[in-house]
């Protein structure tokens, strides 16, 4: 979901002392723009040319909703690095980026559906739908996933103060709880899926394991312990960029074949993996870290700012489609082609151009705008304390 895309890094200041510097990881950001858009055409290209004959990393939406929480833990754990900031500004920020486009979308998407503003509505308006799981996707469906995130920004400052201390030798610690709290879920979740509880798609037992926020925990821990670690530069002087970036493929390819031979991988060992909720994570957070290191090499790409340009509005795509799907439907007939692709095309070119409008005009002004208000009232806070004393 929507964060800074920064690197951190140590360099010396003029005094001799560390100083830290940031750098964009615009790798990073295209990617996003990427799972965004694997997303749309898994929900709405699934009788198109691009669909039938992309690999299963491109065209299978639900585990690049894993690979966003992922990022999002990443992106999190290297980007605040500040030890100044705030509980309350660091959700001043959060909220601010996401929730004006996301309530835009909300409201479109019910006014295109006709839908009646009760109490489903008031859990989607307050991000908490995906504690509801029968809730979850009731409206604006990809709305869920930014209910979880919100879980995850509520328990971020907690990670960030536990991580303050900056120890490599903590780094195993993290590490060993990431993949056990990987472990657990998994086990919980395969479980869970082959008793008499679990009904299928569309029932309660089905939205638990795939919408419920802590079901997807391990994926957010994950991919935050990967961002302590790219902090503390582990690995980063040791594989050099071009085998980082190759080795980043590669497992991108591995998570596609998994998901591929999951019912062999099911009858080989006798169980059934919950691969739609966080299962890809323990692969995505290598392949993340990887892509990472080789940032440089990718920023030597030509076209690279209007790359990440298309990342930087990858949440208002993502959280856009479904009331622009709904809109693009009501074309007039004979405006639309025989060929599904063709209309398809035309789709996405409209949601990616929405989609850049809305990041310049809506998600990085308003969030500009009430990231100033706020800052301009902690500021004047401590004059009227001392007036009133």
């Amino acid at each position: 979901m929507p964060e800074q895309r920064k690197q951190v890094g140590n360099t010396i200041d003029a005094s001799g002392k560390n100083a830290t510097t940031v750098e964009r990881l615009e790798s990073l950001t295209f990617l996003r723009f990427i799972a965004a858009l694997v997303v749309v055409i898994f929900h709405y290209g699934s009788d198109t040319f691009f669909y039938t004959n992309l690999p299963t990393i491109l065209n299978c939406g639900p585990i690049m909703v894993t690979f966003f929480f992922v990022l999002s833990g990443f992106v999190l754990a290297i980007s605040n690095t500040k030890k100044t900031i705030s509980a309350s500004q660091f959700y001043v920020n959060r909220v601010a980026r996401i929730l004006p486009i996301y309530l835009i979308a909300l409201l479109a998407f019910m006014v295109m559906t006709r839908s009646s503003f009760n109490g489903t509505f008031l859990l989607s308006a307050t991000l908490i739908q995906s504690w509801f799981p029968t809730k979850a996707t009731t409206l604006n469906y990809p709305g869920w996933s930014v209910s979880v995130e919100m879980f995850f920004y509520a328990i971020c400052p907690l990670l960030l103060f536990l991580s303050s201390a900056k120890k490599k030798s903590s780094l195993g610690l993290w590490l060993a709880c990431a993949v056990l709290l990987w472990i657990a879920s998994q086990v919980i979740l395969s479980y869970y899926s082959r008793t008499s509880h679990h009904q299928g798609a569309g029932t309660l037992s089905h939205a638990l394991i795939n919408y419920f926020p802590p079901s997807h925990l391990c994926s957010f821990v994950l991919g935050f312990t990967a961002g302590l670690f790219f902090k503390a530069g582990v690995w980063r002087q040791v594989i050099g960029e071009k085998t980082a970036l190759l080795l980043s493929l590669l497992l991108f390819a591995i998570i596609g074949k998994v998901i591929d031979y999951g019912p062999n991988i099911d009858a080989a060992i006798g169980e059934h993996l919950a691969y739609a909720s966080s299962f890809t994570a323990i692969l995505f957070t290598p392949a993340i870290y990887l892509c990472a290191i080789a940032n440089n090499l990718l920023k030597k790409i030509a076209c690279m700012p209007a790359l990440v340009i298309l990342g930087e509005s990858s949440y208002s795509l993502y959280i856009l489609q479904a009331p622009a799907h709904l809109a693009f439907q009501r074309t007039p007939s004979q405006y639309i082609f025989e060929s599904s692709t063709v209309n398809f095309s035309i789709f996405v070119v409209m949601l990616v151009l929405l989609s850049i409008a809305s990041y310049f005009l809506i998600e990085k002004t308003v969030s500009k705008i009430i990231k100033t208000a706020y800052t301009k009232r902690i500021m004047r806070a401590p004059t009227e304390a001392e007036v009133a004393v």
